[in-house]
């Protein structure tokens, strides 16, 4: 990243602002930010009134495309000769208000066949049970007769009854609701309704009733799609126009938003933001050729200014190919990573894989879940839309369980050919297992010591975040620094020789002083330091030195049980592998309960399929949400700083 202070002119202003938003490479910063005396020194230009009312109208343009299912800006196309909309905002309200209203009128006209659809609905919901009952005792919310209108009349009494949810079938039987009886009452005294008796039997009479509201459904249905195609119409008979004027609206509502970043004196105009180091040429010839030199440009690197020169949060960009935009998506979801330290996308990626696959190791399963990601992938493309992140994360978790599955000779949780790392079914279900993964213990430590290389990778990130941002005391002194490190691998050596020695001896006691006691005494300098240069003059007082003291043990606690704890979380990835096995395997043994004499029934395989189902969405839910867990907690605790923004510069295509 590059910043950028500029000073044109007033008369190349406009200029400016254009250029600027045409190559949108610049991330605008306030320039009361940079720096407090030119609050005094600068006026704003703040964006007025006008803007906030282009901004509606862009707006209003964009819910008419909705109904398209489609966005303008995924419709246009920008070029450097466009110019904002020059129109008045009121003629351009003018013209959207016409859109709207003859939008709204076919809005009207669905809301009346919506509310009447929910009637006939309801109609049908008290129909459902009535049975033959229905038309031989009273009904709750139903009211039935039986009688015809005057002779001649009965086409006029059919269609002045269309406003009401009702059935009136050739039989006599009229059925309405009974809130509608006081619309009812005057329509049966108008068309001079008779009462005739009920027939004794009439066997059809409900069906006849449901098919005459399914028909009607269909009809109200029928008429509501049509006003729905009727208003895409009204949107694409105007498409063109509406384009033009969003376009033209948003690029002047985009030009007062770089004008909102100014500050002008009397004849110039001040601006700042950071730039691409990549873009710095580019920006800075083109700010030069449409003011004819006549600009003030300085350029600076973040790292070479003094304290207080620059904003000190830098935007950060992210450049991650495509197929990790899924696992980026995971890391910007916890924070934006501080400027300058490790962008650790492919690391999340890589752990992410391996702790799903271990603690759902499965080809069958995994291949549901790759399946699932592919449908999603199909299904947008179908609808010409962009998938979910999801939906590749699902491949990538599906891919990753395969290839575990195939390790542990998983497959569905049958063994159709032989594991090639180690048998996971025979170790839990206790079958005599050869290879060097023989037990339950086995897997608990291949996971502690996935844990260490996991915990101790975040370590080694740390320590080269701590090297950009020259901040040697955290380096050497921070429980995350090497003398964390230290206590961390000399921690690790000395946990492995207690176990080995059955739990009864530890290493020598010089080993312990240098490896475990030195480092543990070295790490009072950094509250030490750290306090001097808080309290610069001020002598050390008893208080003082019980303060540190105190702050030093407590950092060593955090260091002795925050790192064991850290590494013995990894155990629940063997512990939702362990559960992934043992559900399988419990599964197939209720499908051998339900097995006849001559093999499984049908019952056996309805368990097997409805088992599958329960293990690969709460077992692959589980595992992906522990694998997410365990970066960010465990392994992004030791390095990650998420003090960082996002890189945003004003760009027509943002």
């Amino acid at each position: 990243m590059r910043h950028l202070t500029g000073a044109v002119l007033d008369s190349d202003s406009n200029a400016v602002t254009r250029e600027l938003l045409r190559l949108g490479v610049l991330d605008f910063v306030s320039l009361q930010e940079m720096s407090p005396d030119w609050r005094n020194e600068l006026d704003p230009v703040y964006p007025g009134e006008e803007q906030r009312q282009v901004a509606k109208l862009r707006e209003r343009i964009e819910t008419f495309f909705a109904i398209l299912d489609a966005h303008p800006a995924t419709l246009v196309d920008f070029f450097p000769e466009d110019e904002g909309y020059a129109g008045s905002v009121d003629e351009a309200e003018r013209r959207l208000d016409k859109v709207a209203s003859a939008i709204q009128r076919v809005r009207e006209e669905q809301k009346a066949i919506s509310q009447e659809l929910n009637r006939t609905k309801e109609l049908q919901r008290h129909l459902d049970g009535g049975g033959d009952s229905l038309v031989k005792q009273p009904h709750r919310f139903l009211s039935v007769r039986y009688g015809l209108p005057s002779s001649g009349r009965e086409e006029e009494f059919r269609a002045a009854l269309g406003k009401f949810p009702c059935v009136y079938l050739d039989s006599g039987l009229l059925m309405t609701l009974k809130r509608d009886e006081t619309g009812i009452a005057p329509l049966l005294e108008r068309f001079g309704w008779r009462e005739i008796p009920a027939p004794v039997r009439e066997e059809h009479a409900p069906g006849l009733a449901d098919a005459e509201i399914e028909k009607k459904t269909r009809e109200l249905e029928a008429k509501n799609d049509e006003l729905e195609k009727k208003a895409r119409e009204i949107v694409e008979g105007k498409k063109d126009e509406l384009l033009s004027l969003w376009k033209g609206l948003r690029i002047r509502e985009l030009s007062e938003t770089v004008r909102g970043f100014f500050g002008k004196t009397a004849r110039t105009f001040i601006f700042a933001g950071w730039v691409p180091a990549s873009h710095e040429k580019e920006l800075d010839g083109a700010l030069r050729r449409v003011t004819d030199n006549r600009c003030h440009l300085e350029w600076l690197d973040p790292f070479s200014h003094k304290d207080g020169q620059l904003p000190k949060q830098i935007p950060v960009i992210m450049n991650n190919p495509k197929w990790l935009r899924p696992f980026e998506k995971l890391v910007t979801n916890y924070a934006i990573p501080a400027y300058g330290t490790v962008d650790p996308t492919i690391f999340v990626a890589v752990f992410y894989c391996v702790m799903f696959g271990l603690m759902f190791g499965d080809v069958g399963h995994g291949l549901v879940v790759f399946l699932i990601g592919l449908l999603g992938r199909l299904k947008a493309k179908k609808a010409g839309k962009q998938e979910h992140f999801l939906f590749p994360l699902f491949r990538w978790c599906g891919g990753s369980a395969m290839v575990a599955g195939a390790l542990f000779g998983s497959w569905f949780g049958m063994e159709l050919f032989p594991p090639l790392w180690f048998d996971y079914h025979g170790i839990i279900s206790g079958h005599s297992v050869e290879g060097g993964v023989q037990s339950i213990s086995d897997i608990l430590l291949i996971t502690i010591y996935f844990g260490i290389v996991v915990i101790g990778f975040g370590l080694l990130l740390n320590f080269y975040n701590r090297i950009v941002k020259h901040d040697w005391v955290s380096l050497l002194f921070d429980k995350g620094g090497l003398l964390g490190g230290w206590l961390y691998a000399a921690g690790t050596w000395c946990a492995f020789y207690f176990v080995r020695h059955d739990y009864r001896q530890l290493p020598d006691n010089s080993f312990l002083a240098l490896f475990i006691g030195l480092p543990a005494l070295l790490m009072i300098v950094k509250p030490v330091i750290e306090w001097r240069h808080a309290h610069r003059g001020e002598r050390f007082g008893l208080m003082t030195v019980a303060y540190l003291l105190m702050e030093w043990l407590v950092e060593l606690l955090e260091v002795f049980s925050g790192y064991l704890s850290n590494t013995l979380s990894f155990m629940r990835v063997a512990g939702l592998g362990i559960a992934h096995v043992s559900l399988v395997i419990a599964f197939f043994q209720i499908a051998d309960m339900a097995a006849g004499s001559g093999g499984y029934t049908i019952w056996s395989y309805i368990i097997l399929l409805l088992g599958n189902v329960l293990i690969i969405g709460l077992e692959g839910l589980s595992a992906g949400i522990q694998s997410l867990r365990l970066n960010y907690y465990e392994f992004f605790s030791k390095y990650f700083d998420g003090t960082g923004r996002a890189y945003a510069p004003v760009s027509l295509k943002h």
